[in-house]
Order: C-alpha cells, then sequence, then structure tokens
C-alpha cells in the first residue's frame, strides 16, 4: 500500500527525466527551494537569483553559462551559510567546554537530541509538501511552448 512506502522514497523513485518531463523536474526543484528559503528569516539574494535564472534558463531567456554563474554564485551562498552555522557550532563547543560542568553537558545532549526529533519531523512534512506538490504539477495542463511546467504567476 501506498502509506507503507516513505515520501523521501516516492520521490526517488519518480523524479527521472525517464518518467516525468525535464522541464517539470526543473521547476518542482525551484519550488522545492522555494519553500526551503521559506524557512531562512533573510535568504542569501544570490539563491533567490539562482532560482529565477533557473526559470529564465527554462523560458529560454538566458544561455547555460548564465546558469552556470548563477549556480555558482547559489553554492557560495549555501557555503557562507555553512561556514557561518559551523562557526556558531564551534563557538557553542569552546564555550560548553569553557564551562565543562555536566549540567552544560547534558543540557547540549538535550538539546542536540531533541534537534534531530525536530530536524526528522520537519524533513518528513517537507517531503509530504514535495509529494503533494509534485502530483498537483503533473495533474496541471501543459503549459505553453517556453513556459515552465506547473508555473505558478503568483510565485
Amino acid at each position: 500500500p501506498p502509506e507503507e512506502v516513505s515520501d523521501g522514497d516516492k520521490l526517488w523513485v519518480v523524479l527521472r527525466e525517464e518518467l516525468i518531463d525535464g522541464s517539470i523536474l526543473h521547476e518542482f526543484g525551484c519550488r522545492c527551494v522555494e519553500e526551503a528559503l521559506k524557512l531562512v528569516e533573510n535568504p542569501d539574494p544570490r539563491s533567490l537569483a539562482a532560482i529565477e535564472a533557473k526559470r529564465s534558463w527554462l523560458r529560454g531567456e538566458i544561455s547555460d553559462g548564465e546558469l552556470e554563474k548563477a549556480r555558482v554564485a547559489a553554492r557560495a551562498a549555501a557555503w557562507d551559510a555553512a561556514w557561518y552555522a559551523a562557526r556558531a557550532a564551534a563557538w557553542g563547543a569552546a564555550w560548553g567546554a569553557a564551562w565543562s560542568a555536566a549540567r552544560v553537558a547534558a543540557w547540549y545532549a538535550a538539546r542536540a537530541a531533541a534537534w534531530n526529533a525536530a530536524s526528522a519531523a520537519a524533513r518528513n512534512a517537507a517531503r509530504a509538501r514535495q509529494v503533494s506538490m509534485l502530483r498537483e504539477m503533473l495533474t496541471q495542463e501543459a503549459p505553453a511552448a517556453g513556459e515552465p511546467c506547473g508555473a505558478n504567476p503568483e510565485n
């Protein structure tokens, strides 16, 4: 039964150009990134620009080279965010070591466990939303030539 297959596995199985038109897959990727960026207080403009560049590329408005430049900039934004998070985590660990009380260590361990549980729940909820979004996109009427499949002018 479908409920026995996780949403992550459902996506893994079908997200292939042999099964779904490439333009739908690209638009689906854009929408997934937009959903993820809604969780960020101030998303990096390079990430937002990369989404717009991908959609412009899908419409044939920019070249592969221009799309690659946007991708490189978005990757740099992701690395910047990861570096910032790593520095913050290292600072937290150093602070915890400086205070080295068992109580502080236990608090950090409990916080990490709670974070891991919350992260798993958030991932599962995101995958369920993605499956729902993909189903909706696949049931929409085919777009005009050069228009991304499932494009939503309100986004």
